[in-house]
């Protein structure tokens, strides 16, 4: 029988190929393989049943069976995890057109527009690869405000690695405000730039993810009001919202979380100022275009909550795409 391969790097990058498997060729980081899809009289009309199994890929020769793995439908009402052999089994509706693998730190395999049809059996096994996605850090911008003068120094902590900075970082920014203006060498800035590369930075979950899921449509009122909400002044906001609002409207659909205050210091980068700031703010935006008006995981709005700026203030806003489906963190079938 003449084995399909389709492979697919993420789910927005997806290479409509098919080719033989031939001996001896170097394989894709991750792919999957349909085996079989003949008529079964023990499945019931209007169901498929899709099973095989799940493997890792050491190299292009080298594969082990994969335990705990989700196989799911895109909206994840149809679900099977892999057991200590690989193995997996589930049934899925003669709707559905789309199932996916995925294991944290390794490269997910999603198929496409597949005609799962009544009283099948599917056989699908897939091959993952280990997966590490290094995420651009866009354009974190700092403010600073005082309306007596400050000797400033700032320092990062960064989970990653600096790729660029204006004025520049060497090891640190020495500062000197006045009248709520950044001057450091006699020059003037209006804030200052930083942006790098991390392969740590992922949404995050508490009891369980929360963020938002909307028309692009309203992307500009969404992000002027939770700004707003946030504390961000009408400078800030048009800062934020005209280097970010063009990229998110490329898409129909997105989701999007902010990573504020604590979890910006933890998750992507903690900061040191010396004086302490009276006030701070740090607002940090991940989000994952989509075209599909359902949102592919379950989460809880975000709760955003204010803060009041005192005399000497810190302001930082910042942000990543993060194009890959499996960052929205699969990581239980009971979720």
């Amino acid at each position: 029988m003449k084995q399909i391969i389709i492979f697919s790097m993420s789910i927005f990058l997806t290479f409509n190929l098919k080719a033989e498997i031939l001996p001896g060729k170097s394989l894709p980081n991750s792919y999957h393989v349909v085996n079989s899809d003949t008529k079964s009289k023990d499945v019931e009309v209007n169901k498929c049943r899709v099973k095989g199994y799940v493997y890792v890929l050491h190299s292009a020769s080298s594969r082990s069976p994969l335990p705990q793995v989700l196989v799911s439908t895109l909206d994840r009402k149809h679900q099977a995890l892999s057991d200590s052999t690989g193995y997996y089994e589930m049934l899925v509706n003669v709707g559905d057109t789309t199932i996916f693998a995925f294991k944290p730190q390794l490269s997910e395999v999603v198929i496409w527009n597949y005609p799962f049809a009544s009283q099948h059996e599917v056989v699908i096994d897939f091959y993952l690869g280990m997966d590490i996605q290094m995420l651009e850090v866009d354009k974190p911008v700092i403010y600073l405000y005082s309306a007596l003068p400050l000797q400033v120094n700032i320092s990062l902590n960064f989970l990653g690695d600096l790729s660029f900075s204006y004025p520049d970082y060497n090891t640190g920014w020495s500062i000197e405000l006045k009248n709520n203006k950044i001057q450091i060498d006699n020059r003037s800035y209006p804030y200052l730039f930083w942006e790098g590369e991390s392969n740590q930075i992922n949404y995050i979950k508490e009891e369980e993810l929360f963020g938002f899921y909307l028309n692009t449509d309203t992307v500009v009122s969404f992000l002027e009001n939770s700004l707003t909400q946030l504390g961000l002044n009408s400078i800030e906001q048009t800062d934020f919202i005209t280097f970010w609002a063009p990229r998110m409207i490329q898409s129909e659909y997105v989701f999007l979380q902010f990573l504020v205050d604590e979890n910006y210091n933890e998750h992507v980068a903690s900061i040191n100022v010396d004086p302490l700031p009276n006030s701070s703010r740090r607002v940090y935006m991940l989000f994952t275009p989509y075209d599909s008006e359902v949102a592919p995981v379950k989460f809880k709005s975000q709760e955003l909550q204010g803060f009041i700026r005192e005399d000497f203030s810190l302001i930082e806003w910042g942000g990543s795409e993060i194009r890959s489906f499996k960052n929205l963190e699969y990581v239980s079938i009971a979720d």
